[in-house]
This record gives C-alpha cells, sequence and structure tokens, in this order.
C-alpha cells in the first residue's frame, strides 16, 4: 500500500480493506450493519417502493434478519426483485431459521456464506481459526471460556480473540468478552459444527 500513498501533495486515498491497514497518518473508519432505516432503504431500492411499503413489517423482519449486513440486504433485495409474485413475507419465512439463513442469503453468484469464507481463509493461523470456532458457539465468550475450549492458556487464547478483532471478524463485547457479529456467529456455529464433528 505505501508505494500507492502519494508522497506529498494535496491528496488522498481511500482504502477498503476487512482489516485495518497500519499506515502513517491514516484515519481508521469502521463501517458497522446499516441501521433499521437505512437497511429499509436499500430493500426499497432493489425490491421496489410499493412492495416494501405494502409489508413494514416484514420488511422490518428481513432488515433484522441480515442484522443490517448491507450484502445480505443486497442479496435480499434482489431475490426479491427477481420473484415479484413473492411477498416480503415469505422471504422473511425462509430467513428465520438460523440454520438456513446463510442458505438462503445466497442467488445469483452472491453468498454471504462465500463472503466470509474468504475472510475466513485469509486468517492463516490455526490458533485464531480455533478461535473463531469457539466463538461460534457462544454469544458472549470471555477469555478464560475460549482457554478452556482451545485447550491452551488464558494468554494465547486472549492473543487468538484480540487477533479475530484486528481482522474484523470479531468484536469486542462487554467487559472482558467477545462476539461475533449476527451472520458471522452463524457462519462460525457451522464451522464449529463440523469441525466438533470431524475432531
Amino acid at each position: 500500500m505505501r508505494d500507492l500513498v502519494p508522497a506529498a501533495g494535496p491528496c488522498a486515498v481511500l482504502v477498503t480493506s476487512r482489516s485495518p491497514l497500519l499506515l502513517d497518518g491514516a484515519a481508521h473508519v469502521g463501517l458497522g450493519p446499516l441501521s433499521e432505516v437505512d437497511g429499509f432503504e436499500l430493500l426499497i431500492r432493489l425490491a421496489g417502493a410499493e412492495r416494501v411499503e405494502a409489508d413494514p413489517p416484514a420488511a422490518a423482519r428481513i432488515v433484522r434478519l441480515c442484522h443490517g449486513v448491507p450484502l445480505a440486504l443486497r442479496i435480499a433485495g434482489t431475490l426479491l426483485a427477481h420473484r415479484p409474485w413473492r411477498p416480503l413475507a415469505w422471504l422473511a419465512r425462509r430467513l428465520e431459521p438460523e440454520k438456513r439463513r446463510l442458505t438462503e442469503l445466497s442467488y445469483g453468484g452472491e453468498s454471504v456464506r462465500a463472503a466470509y469464507a474468504a475472510a475466513f481463509a485469509d486468517v492463516g493461523d490455526p490458533l485464531v481459526a480455533a478461535a473463531f470456532r469457539v466463538l461460534g458457539r457462544h454469544e458472549l465468550c470471555d477469555v478464560t471460556t475460549a482457554a478452556v475450549g482451545l485447550g491452551v492458556g488464558v494468554l494465547e487464547a486472549e492473543a487468538a480473540l484480540d487477533r479475530l478483532v484486528d481482522l474484523g471478524l470479531a468484536e469486542w463485547g462487554d467487559g472482558e468478552t467477545y462476539r461475533l457479529p449476527g451472520l458471522m456467529r452463524l457462519f462460525a456455529a457451522e464451522l464449529s459444527r463440523e469441525w466438533t464433528a470431524v475432531g
């Protein structure tokens, strides 16, 4: 990246990445999930105002079940746009079961699961990958619980969890806990079930 950044002058470079880049003078802006209002607006743009405004409760459920993740909402909106005979309540019902949600959020070559799998593939460190799977078993996970699940000491577990936060795959929770955002937790839970079945 350093070679692309101008050495001097009134220039700016905008870079997007999953994990923060360590560049001198860089301002990091974290992007969280869309608000319910913004998610609703995205559904309107993709599926049409008439359909979305005809069933606001179903639209709100879709936004909630997509956890405000722009890719998930884009897939949901595109799916609805390409199936105009289906009401929003149909998609909301299909998204409701957690174990099917990632399967449903796939359409036209786009997939939430595939995007998360690509991010997970970049982890590299087996202990960090295992920590991700351990987090998939818990809404909130403290360092001690992670250490037990990983079979390592507290310091090693903490370093692995912090690395997940650095990579943008996990979030710092309340106090001494870590968490995975909604759809990411569902993906990690899938990996955890596979890991447990193999192990």
